[in-house]
C-alpha cells in the first residue's frame, strides 16, 4: 500500500533569524509553527501544494471520527447517554469537516479523497497515533493535545498549566509529540489567500513564517457553476441543528467561501481559538468531570478479527469468538459501503436526470451511518471477545485492511455488487448459530439491500 499523504509531507520549523517580527512576543502563527513546524508538500505550485496538504486534511478528519466514535461505543447504554452523545456530536462534527475538506477539493480541481492517515501509520507526523480505544482520561489528555489552541491564546493561568501538563502527559503516552493539525490548516489558509497579507477571517500575519507569494491564483479556482453540481451540501444528511448544532457542511465557490470554510474548521476543530463550543472546550469539560464510576465497556484497543497474531498483546485485544468475528466482518463491510456511498455522492451531478444522487446515495448514506453502523457497533459492544462467558467485549474494528477506495463511478458500481455479495455470504454465516443476536437488524439490511441490487444492477 503507497504511504498516506500526511506522511509524505514533510514539517520545517522556521528559523527564529528568518521572521520578520522578531520582536516579542512572535505571532501565534510564528510560535505554532516553530513548534510544530510548516506542513510541506514539495510541489512546485500552489494548487498542487493546496491538493495534497488537502487529501492530508482529509485523512487526519476520518482517523480522528473513527476513533472519536469508537470511544463513544465504549461507554455503557443506557446509563451514560450523556458522555457517549457529546462525543458521538464530535464526530459527526469531523465528518462534516471531512466533507467541507472535499468541496475545497472540488473548488480547485482536485480529486476528492477519503482515506484514513493511519493505512500507513508514523507516529513522528501524525497527529496523535491512531489508536482506537475505550474513553479514558488518558485517551481524553491526547484528543486534548491534537484538538487545543495555542498556549497563549487560553487567557486564564490555572487552565493554561493544566493544558500543558495534559500535554505533557499525552505526548509520554503517545512516545512522540503531538503534532497539532491547526498548523496543516494554517498552511493551507495561507496557500488560499490572494497575496501575502492578512485576508479573510483568520488574519494570518504576514511575518515570514510562510512562504512569500505562494498562493493560489484565480486561474487554479473551477468553475463554480460546475463545481456547486457536486459540492456537498449541510441538508445532504438530514442532520438536525437541535440534534447537533454544532454541524456543519460549507459549500465553497470562491476564495472568499474558501477562507470562510477553513476559518470554521479551525475555530471549531482544530485549536485555533479557545471559545466555549470548540472540540477543545468540549474535551477538557469531559476531563475534568470524568469519573470512573460509568466505566467503559471493557472493548480492545485496535482491535483486529481475522487469524491468531503471534504478538501478545494484540492477541489479546483481537476479537476470535466466531459468532462475535463474522459481526465484526460485517460491520467492516457496511463501513467500506458508506465510504463507496459518501465518492458516489461526490461524483454523481445533483441535477442528474436519475435523480440517483438525492432518491438513492444520499439517503442510503443516512441509513447505513445512523441505523446498520450504529446498530452493528452498539450490538457488538454487547458481544463476548473470545468465548461466551468472556468478561470482555468485542467491538467494531474499522478494518479497511489493503482495500483501494474507488475513484469512478465504474469502480463504485464494482464494489457496490462485490460488498453486497459479501454482506450476504456473512448473514448466512451468522444464521447458523443457534442463539443469533440482532436479528431484526439483520433482516433489515438485507430487505434494505435487495432493493439496492435492483437499482445498482440498472446502472452495472
Amino acid at each position: 500500500m503507497p504511504r498516506g499523504k500526511l506522511n509524505q509531507l514533510t514539517w520545517r520549523r522556521p528559523a527564529l533569524e528568518n521572521l520578520l517580527a522578531l520582536r516579542e512576543p512572535l505571532s501565534d502563527v510564528a510560535l505554532l509553527l516553530r513548534e510544530v513546524g510548516v506542513p510541506t508538500a514539495n510541489k512546485a505550485t500552489a494548487r498542487e501544494e493546496a491538493v495534497e496538504l488537502l487529501h492530508a486534511a482529509a485523512e487526519v478528519e476520518h482517523s480522528l471520527l473513527v476513533q472519536y466514535l469508537y470511544a463513544a461505543y465504549s461507554l455503557p447504554l443506557p446509563d451514560d447517554t450523556t458522555r457517549s452523545r457529546l462525543i458521538a456530536q464530535i464526530a459527526h462534527q469531523e465528518m462534516g469537516h471531512l466533507m467541507t475538506v472535499q468541496n475545497l477539493l472540488l473548488a480547485v480541481g482536485g480529486p476528492i479523497y477519503f482515506d484514513r492517515q493511519d493505512r500507513s501509520p508514523n507516529p513522528g507526523d501524525d497527529p496523535i497515533p491512531f489508536r482506537l480505544e475505550p474513553l479514558s482520561l488518558d485517551a481524553l489528555s491526547k484528543y486534548i493535545a491534537a484538538e487545543m489552541p495555542a498556549l497563549g491564546k487560553i487567557p486564564d493561568p490555572e487552565e493554561r498549566a493544566q493544558v500543558e501538563n495534559i500535554r505533557r502527559h499525552a505526548e509520554e503516552i503517545c512516545g512522540v509529540g503531538v503534532h497539532r493539525v491547526g498548523a496543516l490548516y494554517v498552511k493551507i489558509y495561507w496557500l488560499f489567500q490572494s497575496t501575502d497579507q492578512p485576508e479573510g477571517p483568520l488574519q494570518l500575519p504576514n511575518d515570514g513564517s510562510l512562504q512569500s507569494g505562494f498562493h493560489l491564483d484565480a486561474r487554479d479556482f473551477a468553475d463554480p457553476t460546475i463545481t456547486a453540481n457536486f459540492q456537498a451540501q449541510p441538508n445532504d444528511w438530514g442532520v438536525s441543528p437541535t440534534v447537533n448544532p454544532g454541524f456543519y457542511i460549507d459549500p465553497v465557490s470562491s476564495r472568499a467561501e474558501a477562507l470562510a470554510a477553513l476559518h470554521r474548521i479551525m475555530v471549531q476543530g482544530e485549536g485555533w481559538e479557545a471559545g466555549e463550543d470548540t472540540h477543545y472546550r468540549r474535551f477538557l469539560r469531559l476531563y475534568r468531570t470524568f469519573s470512573g464510576s460509568a466505566s467503559p465497556v471493557p472493548v480492545p484497543v485496535n482491535p483486529t478479527a481475522g487469524e491468531p497474531l503471534l504478538d501478545p498483546i494484540q492477541e489479546e485485544n483481537r476479537i476470535s469468538n466466531p459468532l462475535s468475528q463474522n459481526f465484526a466482518y460485517l460491520f467492516n463491510v457496511r463501513y467500506r459501503f458508506l465510504l463507496a456511498l459518501l465518492i458516489h455522492a461526490m461524483i454523481r451531478p445533483r441535477n442528474d436526470a436519475s435523480a440517483l444522487r438525492q432518491d438513492y446515495l444520499l439517503p442510503w448514506g443516512r441509513t447505513e451511518m445512523r441505523r446498520f453502523l450504529r446498530g452493528l457497533a452498539e450490538l457488538l459492544v454487547r458481544l463476548p471477545r473470545r468465548n461466551p462467558s468472556d468478561v470482555l467485549h468485542a467491538a467494531p474494528t474499522f478494518e479497511l485492511g489493503t482495500t483501494t477506495l474507488p475513484e469512478t463511478e465504474a469502480e463504485v458500481l464494482v464494489t457496490y455488487r462485490a460488498l453486497l455479495n459479501e454482506t450476504a455470504r456473512i448473514i448466512d454465516q451468522i444464521r447458523q448459530y443457534a442463539q443469533t443476536p440482532g436479528t431484526s437488524l439483520l433482516a433489515e439490511i438485507e430487505q434494505d439491500d435487495a432493493a439496492r441490487r435492483e437499482i445498482i444492477q440498472q446502472l452495472l
